[in-house]
């Protein structure tokens, strides 16, 4: 039998479709269609009922978090659905009441931790947002930043603090296992603890909580002039900084910066920071990014590891001589 790992992307979606299907059954939709739209860090499928309802079935594939971190997650979607101006999907229960459950996978020969959500209507924003929904976006963000200030873990959830590079995530960068030249490890060393002094003195001074920590253009959706927020599977404890920071990273503009910033300031002040502090969490996020690229089991994404972390040193190097 191939190894999950060695599937093509087609080939892997195919050989999840049976623990869709059976997710899908004990969400209580047992003859319904179902369509793979998403596949890379974890996949999701998009379920239709007989009666024409829809949703977003979610499989965690590459995701590490626990039942306790999915969890806090539903709790905090639920928490924020209840917003009359925050637009997210809503977690589907089973009829047990259960909205998170772990399904077999053969392949992989693991239990995989499945969600389903009510389904969201409209296009990705992608990386072509115009300044209306770039401002939409920065309020958005504020509103869930001033909610997870009331939120409280449910006694069965936990949730990550992202306090760290990596963020509680597997360091496949540094080591004897990593793919990089000792000169290359070298130089991600001394950036690693630039970037942590930098983590170490915001969080010494602003209090951690809920963000989304996944902000970008491919986990939000435009439709009827309004913002729509999914995907919150990388949610934990870190710094509204962080999830303005991570919003940046995917932006190409300072038109399109400022407009975010325009947006989150209708609702509250933009997170204290200094440029440099900025600067640290827009190359932590690229170094997250190439640790992915080196974990996961999406095999296009495998192969983009190496050319993209020429680019990671060089703005490693760039940060270093500033």
């Amino acid at each position: 039998m191939v190894a999950f790992s060695e599937m093509t992307p087609e080939e892997q979606i195919a050989d999840l479709l049976p623990v869709a299907a059976e997710a899908a059954r004990r969400f209580g939709l047992e003859d319904c269609d179902i369509e793979s739209v998403n596949h890379g860090y974890n996949s999701t499928f998009k379920v239709t009922s007989q009666a024409g309802a829809q949703y977003a079935l979610r499989i965690n594939i590459n995701s590490v978090r626990s039942l306790a971190n999915t969890r806090a997650e539903v709790a905090w979607i639920s928490q924020l659905a209840d917003h009359q101006e925050i637009s997210v999907p809503r977690p589907v229960l089973t009829a047990e009441g259960q909205s998170v459950m772990r399904v077999p996978h053969h392949s992989t020969d693991r239990d995989l931790t499945v969600v389903m959500y009510s389904w969201l209507d409209g296009e990705d924003l992608g990386d072509e947002a115009g300044p209306q929904q770039l401002e939409a976006l920065g309020a958005t963000m504020a509103r869930m930043h001033e909610q997870s200030l009331h939120f409280a873990l449910p006694d069965d959830a936990d949730l990550p603090t992202f306090s760290d590079v990596l963020w509680n995530t597997r360091n496949c960068l540094l080591g004897d296992e990593s793919e990089l030249t000792a000169e290359e490890q070298s130089l991600l060393r001394v950036a690693f603890a630039e970037v942590q002094q930098v983590m170490d003195a915001m969080f010494a001074h602003t209090a951690a909580q809920v963000i989304h920590a996944d902000l970008h253009g491919w986990n939000v959706k435009w439709h009827d002039n309004q913002i729509s927020v999914f995907d919150f599977d990388d949610c934990g404890f870190g710094l509204p900084i962080q999830d303005l920071a991570t919003t940046l990273y995917y932006l190409d503009t300072e038109e399109q910066d400022s407009a975010v910033k325009r947006g989150y300031e209708t609702v509250r002040p933009l997170p204290a920071h200094t440029e440099r502090d900025l600067q640290a969490l827009l190359l932590q996020r690229r170094i997250l990014l190439s640790n992915y690229l080196y974990e996961t089991t999406h095999p296009e994404h495998r192969a983009m590891a190496p050319e993209y972390f020429v680019k990671t040193l060089q703005r490693i190097e760039a940060f270093l001589q500033n």
